[in-house]
């Protein structure tokens, strides 16, 4: 076993490993820090009491979602692993609150030094949690140093009230899973105005009432932007952002914006407020990744603006789009080759390196060698994949 000892990173989902393997592995790899152990249906408390006896552990990252574990010892773990950063492990909300009531009946303070701390950092609240304010406040008093959170609301959802008490969040996902209407205004917008410059990625799902040119204001320091599920119908209002001003995001590197399974007319009412807000967001000429899916709004007059758009001159390149190496357009049937041909692959100061068409409707199999075709016969440095 003696090649086992620099062991830093393993991966055993979905096997038979038991406790005899996680013995093996207390014994033998010393330097592990990623370990996988979801859905491994023989791993029990006493798998997890194997890994504890590791002395100094090394852990940062550990799953062991579906697996049949007991509150006491994911709570010892938590205790012991001081280095973990990441713990995947079924309804851990649940258990967190549960660690934090437990200290709160105890202590009778809100005072956070009181509270038994843990190291993560990146914390995911499952989809089918109900989230709700004593879930926040636990991870404010516990896991104070969390950088990347993923929660799922439901409705008009207090908990982001709490979101200003992560010191050091600088990756957000908020969701809204359910056929109930929760807004971008309100709690959430109150965030961002306040705490928005702090994030650098940014995921928003099937939030209503979304406003593009909002984020661009209050998280001018985001790297990464995904917007799915994308509602314009009646976008979010700030007074005070004026009708003409221009907001856009200088370090933006990564865009996805999609409407993929979202009703296909919510757009349309403010499509021309949509263009601009989303023509704003590429504007700071230094977008590499764009995605599009769904936006069948998005037509040759939407392009034409983006492609004539001058991109500022610390960016490096004369137009927006010239700085995109990588472009994907899913379910855009409004995208035909002529266009894709026209505004990308013809401008010899592009820098794409990759364009991925999926489900295009307008683009036939034969318009793709023939684009395929193009790129050789101009030696371009561009891979076109066509699914």
């Amino acid at each position: 076993m003696y090649s086992l000892k620099n062991l830093k990173k393993l991966d055993l989902s979905h096997t038979k490993a038991n406790l005899a393997v996680c013995q093996l592995l207390a014994s033998n790899c010393p330097k592990l820090e990623h370990l996988n152990l979801e859905n491994c249906k023989s791993i029990f408390d006493d798998c997890l009491d194997a890994l504890n006896m590791i002395k100094n552990p090394l852990f940062k990252y550990i799953n062991i979602d579906n697996v049949s574990l007991s509150d006491a010892k994911i709570e010892k773990s938590l205790d012991l692993f001081k280095n973990l950063k990441f713990l995947y492990v079924s309804e851990l909300a649940d258990r967190i609150w549960k660690f934090y009531k437990n200290q709160h009946d105890e202590t009778k303070d809100n005072i956070l030094q009181n509270y038994k701390q843990y190291s993560l950092e990146t914390f995911y609240i499952d989809s089918d949690v109900l989230l709700k304010p004593h879930h926040m406040e636990a991870l404010v008093f516990t896991c104070p140093n969390i950088r990347n959170l993923r929660i799922n609301c439901v409705g008009k959802n207090e908990c982001l009230n709490y979101l200003n008490a992560f010191n050091y969040l600088s990756e957000l996902t908020v969701a809204n899973p359910s056929l109930l209407t929760y807004k971008f205004g309100g709690y959430f917008f109150d965030f961002i105005k306040s705490y928005g410059k702090r994030l650098k990625k940014l995921t928003l799902i099937n939030l209503a009432d979304i406003n593009l040119q909002c984020i661009a204001k209050y998280c001018p320091n985001l790297v990464k932007l995904n917007v799915e599920l994308i509602d314009y119908y009646e976008p979010c209002e700030d007074p005070d952002i004026q009708d003409n001003e221009k907001c856009f995001i200088k370090n933006l590197d990564h865009l996805s914006v999609s409407n993929i399974c979202s009703r296909s007319d919510i757009i349309h009412l403010n499509i021309g407020k949509f263009k601009s807000h989303l023509t704003q967001l590429l504007s700071n000429g230094q977008v590499r990744f764009l995605h599009l899916a769904g936006l069948n709004e998005l037509d040759e007059e939407f392009f034409q603006c983006m492609c004539s758009t001058h991109a500022p001159r610390y960016s490096g390149h004369k137009l927006i789009h010239q700085s995109i190496q990588i472009l994907e357009f899913k379910e855009m049937n409004s995208i035909g080759s002529r266009l894709i041909v026209n505004y990308f692959l013809k401008d010899s100061k592009n820098c794409l390196k990759e364009i991925m068409l999926a489900e295009c409707k307008m683009i036939s199999r034969h318009d793709f060698f023939k684009m395929k075709l193009l790129v050789k016969n101009n030696n371009l440095d561009c891979q076109i994949k066509w699914l």
